[in-house]
């Protein structure tokens, strides 16, 4: 039986910090079932656990924070940045647009921007970035009047893989987390790989990813 956490990859995709962690917490609890499963029948059951890539470049601690990290400031998270997004595109498409307050409204309560901690306080960038997102998602015909002028003083901040307002209050939160994300593509650093039963010693050390069916079917 092969078992998927596929939406890890989509969240870490869009650099959701909060995503990919309820993600990772989700497939850990399908690796208790499996494990249940072999403590029952330790003799016939091989488990292997790890994944085809990295994505995002994920790492904990970034110069925004000074490198410390604050991963408890994702519990402030209340929505995946698929459901933000969705959410963004049916107010896009309405005749009347939401304000630019209904949007901050909704960053405060959903992501916990501008609440009572002050590590979630948005300084002038963030509310520049937000301003810029505003009008490219809501209000595009001032786009070539309003938005270059904002753009031209934010030029210098990291958005790459940030497309729109809901990659820009994922962006902000790794932020205020002390998250860094390198890309919103795979990479190639190496994987973990985890195995425990019948022949769980095959898997030690550094290989081939290729090398896992093959180690599975008896072949290495």
């Amino acid at each position: 039986m092969m078992i998927e956490g596929g939406r890890i990859d989509h969240a870490s995709h869009a650099n959701d910090p909060a995503g990919t962690l309820g993600e990772m917490l989700d497939f850990d609890n399908a690796i208790k079932l499996a494990y249940e499963f072999y403590t029952r029948h330790p003799k016939e059951t091989l488990i292997v656990v790890t994944a085809d890539h990295e994505t995002g470049g994920l790492s904990i601690g970034q110069a925004s924070t000074g490198y410390a990290s604050y991963p408890e400031l994702l519990d402030y998270q209340k929505i995946s940045y698929d459901k933000l997004r969705a959410q963004f595109k049916e107010m896009a498409a309405k005749d009347v647009k939401p304000t630019k307050e209904e949007i901050y409204n909704i960053l405060c309560e959903d992501f916990g921007f501008n609440n009572e901690n002050p590590k979630m306080a948005l300084n002038r960038l963030d509310s520049l970035r937000i301003d810029f997102f505003y009008i490219h998602d809501f209000d595009p015909s001032c786009m070539p009047k309003y938005g270059e002028m904002i753009k031209s003083e934010i030029y210098r901040t990291n958005l790459v893989s940030v497309h729109n307002m809901a990659g820009l209050a994922v962006r902000i939160m790794s932020e205020k987390a002390g998250i860094g994300w390198t890309t919103g593509s795979h990479t190639g650093g190496a994987v973990p790989v985890r195995a425990i039963g019948v022949w769980q010693e095959k898997f030690d050390g550094c290989y081939d990813n290729t090398d896992i069916p093959k180690k599975i079917y008896g072949d290495l």
